[in-house]
């Protein structure tokens, strides 16, 4: 067997070998484990700051404050969100229940179909969402009032007292454009709420919040093709 000297040891070259894989992965481990403890303690100096309300100071969160916050904080702007998008919904629902008996054209049947069914169902859970944290599911005081002219897309009493009275292409035709408008608002709504600081930090709202915006884009896209 080939043999190396070692200092004043004579040693075979196959131990020589193993000592010398055995150096390197002591090395690749003692480097490992360096980088996660270098990880971890950087993930842990930065630091989690809550924005303070205006003229008051920011604070700085635990990870487990700041977890419980994200878990079940909501803000006014979330809110009044959810209180104007369920009127906004509703008047989605009512115009598509108009399709029924005023056209036979599949496309904006099957588009009727689709917004009665899912906005009913958006409507019971932003219902559910406000009871849930104590919140009531309609805008009161001052603010009601004022309420239809925030909520972007709507259609006036006037639009929907005429599409009541067409009927065939006519229908179809002013359905869409009132619909589309309809889609669009609430895209607006979306965005207007999403650049509020510290909006949407409740997960579950954040999610149903892409969920509606998603559904909303996809119908724009099949009314137009339509249109």
């Amino acid at each position: 067997m080939p043999l190396c000297q070692l200092n004043d040891k004579t040693i075979s070259l196959r131990d020589w070998n193993h000592m010398k894989l055995n150096r390197n992965v002591v090395r690749l481990t003692m480097g490992v484990s360096f980088l996660a403890t270098a990880t971890s303690l950087s993930a842990q100096s930065v630091p989690i700051v809550q924005p303070g309300a205006p003229g008051a100071d920011s604070r700085v969160l635990t990870a487990e404050e700041a977890t419980k916050l994200a878990d079940t904080s909501f803000s006014p702007a979330d809110i009044m969100f959810m209180q104007m998008m369920i009127p906004h919904h509703q008047q989605a629902v009512e115009m598509a229940k108009l399709v029924k008996d005023r056209t036979n054209r599949a496309e904006v049947v099957a588009a009727a179909g689709r917004i009665e069914a899912s906005q009913a169902d958006e409507i019971n859970f932003m219902e559910k969402w406000l009871t849930d944290r104590g919140q009531p599911t309609k805008m009161g005081g001052a603010h009601a009032g004022h309420m239809h002219h925030m909520m972007q897309g709507m259609a006036s009493a006037e639009d929907i007292a005429r599409l009541a009275t067409l009927s065939g292409a006519e229908f179809d035709r002013l359905f869409l454009t009132l619909m589309i408008a309809h889609h669009e608002g609430a895209l607006d709504m979306v965005e207007e709420l999403l650049g509020q600081p510290g909006s949407a930090a409740d997960p579950v709202l954040f999610k149903f919040v892409n969920e509606v915006e998603g559904d909303q884009k996809s119908e724009i896209g099949k009314m137009n093709g339509v249109l």
